[in-house]
């Protein structure tokens, strides 16, 4: 399976072509806009597990913390408007939980990372023939320093 990195300045676009997400790629975005959205870190249906195909991207992002070890971050996860609004934001801070302990223990230090769930809150517009669920679902990094 390919993973996909959308830039975080697309939440004011609604379609425009997508990057490869390798570290270099997130860097560059991080570096651009001050944040990037994950695509390909994924959960299962409500739960705040992730999926198996999500590691390699956090192990991009791993790396990139890594190398950037000045750099914090708010890490956010948000759902789809279905459901319960208040369900779907406390299933989305456990899974900003989730995401943050992945990486504090694989040696990034927890100081450096804030989870936070935001449910339905904040949506992205969507392009008009794809799946809205599918587009505001997303796990974004957003940097808090200006280093």
């Amino acid at each position: 399976m390919l993973t996909w990195l959308m830039p975080a300045a697309l939440a004011t676009a609604i379609a425009v072509p997508w990057q490869s997400a390798d570290r270099t790629a997130m860097t560059a975005e991080v570096i651009r806009t001050g944040s990037v959205i994950l695509e390909g870190v994924t959960f299962e249906p409500d739960r705040a597990v992730l999926a198996r195909d999500s590691d390699r991207v956090l192990e991009e992002l791993r790396g990139m913390l890594l190398e950037h070890t000045e750099w914090t971050f708010e890490v956010q996860v948000h759902t789809d408007e279905s459901g319960d609004p208040e369900q779907g934001r406390a299933l989305s801070a456990a899974r900003a939980d989730t995401v943050v302990g992945w990486l504090t223990s694989r040696g990034i230090a927890r100081a450096r990372l804030v989870g936070k769930g935001y449910g339905s809150s904040r949506p992205l517009p969507v392009a008009p023939a794809a799946d809205p669920g599918l587009q505001r679902r997303r796990v974004e990094l957003r940097k808090l320093n200006e280093e």
